[in-house]
């Protein structure tokens, strides 16, 4: 078997391992949120629902905690990052068009460099996947009186959306 024979039967058997499907858990994750209220006090979880004017929040202790919207002055929402998957993505892709494009190229020269190639596009396709994985800020609802406030009201609609449970309002 020649090498690039081997190449093309490798990197086939790459794409059909990687396209295997993996179990995932089913079942939705609500956004992880931080919590700041009127007496000081702040608290931080996944936000499971939100019912009746108040929040129902698992803790990272494991702990389930009920917190009512009217005593909350600020609720941020903090982005997941996908630095890993999208890595992982930019990795195969780069990986694939390493291997392509030397058998694409009619010059002997670009053939010779072959595993060249296939080593520069998966670490630029790494980088980039990891990079463009990086989460944005989160956004922050400040309930209350003020020019850049919310009502109760607009902060659990919005809230809801990203809730684990979300409910009809």
């Amino acid at each position: 078997m020649t090498f690039r024979q081997w190449t093309l039967v490798s990197a086939a058997l790459f794409l059909l391992a990687s396209c295997a499907s993996v179990p995932r858990p089913s079942g939705r994750h609500g956004a992880v949120i931080d919590v700041s209220l009127r007496d000081g006090r702040t608290f931080s979880g996944e936000l499971i629902a939100v019912r009746s004017g108040s929040l129902f929040i698992l803790t990272p202790a494991g702990r389930d905690q009920t917190l009512a919207l009217s005593d909350c002055t600020a609720v941020r929402v903090r982005n997941s990052s996908r630095v890993l998957p999208r890595s992982g993505h930019g990795l195969l892709i780069g990986f694939l068009v390493g291997i392509v494009l030397p058998h694409l190229a009619s010059d002997p020269h670009i053939q010779n460099y072959s595993n060249g190639l296939i080593v520069a596009g998966a670490v630029t396709g790494l980088m980039v996947g990891g990079i463009s994985g990086i989460p944005a800020p989160g956004k922050t609802l400040v309930i209350g009186p003020g020019p850049d406030a919310c009502s109760v009201d607009s902060a659990a609609d919005e809230l809801c959306a990203v809730a684990r449970f979300p409910s009809e309002r």
